[in-house]
């Protein structure tokens, strides 16, 4: 049988598998209604019949998954040696366009569904499975992005779109997603961001948010306990250039060094025993690697199998404003000691790895309650405190620390750290007692400004 049949056929194939998922999925979809209209009142669904029957769809789905990673594989070979026509092209850019709208529009109906349904007050073991089916229509639906990404990539459709963004808010954003994902993992995700960082940048970032997502799922599907370190760095190439380098290091599984060369292949988790209970069908590193070079910029490897891997993406950019960037730390404080106070742990993360590069002793409280007791029992040089927190707010945390007994901690230097923008709100903290005003996300200057400005000077060395 010639190439081009062995390809129609592999179409076909598709097309039958595309169609048996679609299928599946209008009957979950049903299934999903008649729950909801269920816990509205109307009837009483069987839990047992449902879950049955849910866990047969997931198995089968997963099935379904699977068949397709190996048929796409098929595909991509037989398309190394077979050169399409334009006419065929043009069929299979429009099959790919159908079959990408008819796919995405159940499953996004799926997960709509399923966030109704966990919103309902639910009995214990449906809550639960419901929100398995969450996850799993989550990630099949990644997986289908993923798909789509790679062909367009390979097609050549995909344009860069540079627009103005601040680099510290993606990064923010990207970690709090892989805190999401690790979901109670004994792993520990600890951000590192130089100080040098520029405080906007332009590129394509929503390319940048991917790339950096993938990196960090990665680490967190193969990492199940131990260590995962984004570093956040850079170069400048030229007055107005800046190589924006993110570094995602793991203490996982690691890589075969005989496996090195195929990390970045397309359908390719290449050692399934040592990929177990890892979703996807190993698209997101060459997904990746594909929009780095896109960039102009590249994505390599290194990784020893058993301890662990470091996947380091280079990207260039442009600087919008090269006088407001950061100029890195201009001293260091090793003895003097900050707390930063804040509930969402994200924040803690980025605020700390800001301020590494002053070497300064960093300690942390996720709420008001607790950074008084830390405040009690420790001699601190600053605090950097988080003004919207539940319960004791950032502002009643300040004056119950100001109303302390001893001297010192009315003196102590308290700097108001907060997202919230209205007018005038600087002017209002600073009146009711704070030091000094920190917007988030963290602005570099600004930040050395306040370090500089309430450390002791004793503590800090220029030389």
């Amino acid at each position: 049988m010639d190439l081009a049949h062995q390809i129609d056929d592999i179409t076909l194939a598709l097309v039958s598998k595309a169609i048996n998922q679609m299928a599946l999925i209008t009957e979950w979809r049903e299934d999903c209604e008649k729950i909801n209209a269920a816990l509205a009142g109307e009837t009483a669904p069987s839990l047992s019949a449902v879950l049955a029957q849910a866990a047969e769809i997931s198995r089968e789905m997963a099935r379904i998954c699977q068949d397709i990673n190996e048929l796409m594989g098929s595909v991509e070979d037989l398309n190394d040696a077979y050169l399409e026509s334009e006419e065929d092209r043009r069929a299979k850019s429009s099959f790919l366009a159908r079959l990408n709208h008819e796919i995405r529009t159940p499953m996004h109906t799926i997960v709509g569904i399923n966030e109704q349904i966990l919103h309902q007050d639910l009995p214990a073991d449906l809550a639960g499975y419901t929100r398995l089916s969450q996850n799993a229509a989550k990630n099949l639906l990644g997986i289908i992005n993923d798909l789509f990404d790679f062909s367009n990539l390979g097609a050549g459709k995909i344009e860069l779109q540079p627009a103005a963004y601040d680099p510290r808010a993606l990064v923010e954003h990207c970690v709090a997603l892989a805190q999401a994902q690790l979901n109670g993992a004994p792993v520990k995700l600890a951000v590192e961001m130089t100080a040098a960082l520029p405080r906007q940048l332009r590129g394509d970032s929503v390319r940048v948010q991917q790339v950096l997502t993938n990196l960090l799922n990665n680490a967190v599907k193969f990492t199940p306990a131990g260590k995962i370190t984004l570093t956040v760095a850079g170069e400048f190439s030229a007055a107005a250039a800046f190589v924006l380098v993110l570094t995602v290091a793991d203490t996982g599984i690691g890589i075969q060094e005989k496996h090195l060369a195929k990390v970045f292949g397309g359908f390719n988790q290449f050692d399934a025993k040592d990929a177990r209970g890892c979703e996807g069908i190993g698209l997101g590193l060459a997904i990746s690697r594909h929009l780095c070079r896109l960039m102009n910029g590249d994505l390599t490897v290194k990784s020893e199998f058993g301890k662990g891997s470091v996947f380091t993406a280079r990207l260039p950019q442009t600087v919008i404003d090269a006088t407001a960037t950061g100029e890195g730390a201009r001293f260091t404080a090793p003895t003097a000691r900050v707390l930063v106070v804040d509930d969402i742990k994200v924040n803690l993360m980025v605020a700390a790895g800001v301020f590494s590069p002053y070497a300064i002793q960093i300690e942390t409280a996720e709420s008001g309650a607790e950074a008084v007791e830390k405040v009690k029992n420790c001699d601190y040089d600053l605090v950097l405190m988080d003004y919207m927190m539940p319960e004791m707010d950032g502002l009643e945390a300040m004056r119950a620390i100001r109303a302390l007994r001893a001297e010192k901690y009315r003196n102590l230097p308290i700097i108001a750290f907060t997202a919230n923008d209205d007018d005038g709100i600087k002017e209002k903290l600073l009146r009711h007692g704070f030091n000094d005003f920190l917007a988030k996300p963290i602005d570099i200057d600004l930040l050395h400004q306040i370090i500089a400005r309430h450390l002791p000077r004793e503590k800090q060395n220029r030389g």
